[in-house]
């Protein structure tokens, strides 16, 4: 098992052979909303990080991008809203999103695409692939098929996970049940999985006991 603590993997060395010296890699990050919850904030966590070493793209689908623009730090970080990927199924709206991706892509050229969330991981990667994109990576917030469903469905997002796994050059899992769960299911190669924690900045300023109290 592959395991790190850090909330990102952030190799200095150049990951692509395509590029001239004194570009950044190009990198984009795909979620289906922009809704502020634990993904957006690991999102925002990562590119606050990276921003003064990569070309940075953060592009989702439903919701607004003044969610996202108000944890970021920095200008140079560009924020892009879809037109049609959302987050329940819709065959129609989800071939135009895999379309609109794979323009995207081409037009953009990122050397790393960022998958988070299962219906930008599934559409997204298939369209990342046929795009061209060097390298892509999931970042798993939960297994969707392990969620109240019914048999069928669970089934349904557990094909399209495996599916989707073959364009995938790494898997990050940031629980251990998480991880745990990815290869009973069989979901891809031990090799490309990893586990990252996610873990807090240390100098974070904690409250002492009793002011915590006193606020409560």
């Amino acid at each position: 098992m592959e395991t790190k603590n850090t909330s990102t993997i952030n190799n200095k060395t150049n990951p692509s052979p395509n590029l001239k010296s004194g570009d950044k890699v190009k990198l984009c990050h795909l979620i289906t909303q922009s809704h502020f919850g634990g993904a957006q904030k690991y999102i925002c966590d990562i590119v606050n990080e990276l921003a003064d070493e990569y070309d940075i793209t953060i592009a989702f689908g439903e919701g607004s991008s003044d969610e996202l623009k108000k944890c970021i730090n920095s200008s140079s970080i560009k924020i892009i809203k879809l037109k049609h990927l959302i987050r329940n199924i819709n065959v129609f709206k989800d071939i135009l999103a895999f379309f609109e991706l794979i323009s995207f892509f081409k037009k953009n050229k990122f050397n790393i695409l960022h998958l988070h969330s299962s219906k930008a991981g599934f559409i997204g990667s298939w369209a990342g692939k046929l795009a061209g994109v060097e390298k892509i990576i999931y970042t798993v917030h939960g297994w969707v098929f392990k969620e109240k469903l019914s048999w069928f469905k669970k089934n349904i997002y557990l094909f399209l996970e495996k599916f989707s796994a073959r364009f995938k050059d790494k898997i990050i899992c940031v629980s251990k049940n998480d991880y745990d769960i990815t290869l009973k299911n069989k979901i891809i190669k031990e090799e490309k999985l990893i586990l990252i924690y996610n873990g807090i900045k240390t100098n974070t300023e904690f409250l002492d006991k009793e002011k915590a109290r006193e606020i409560i």
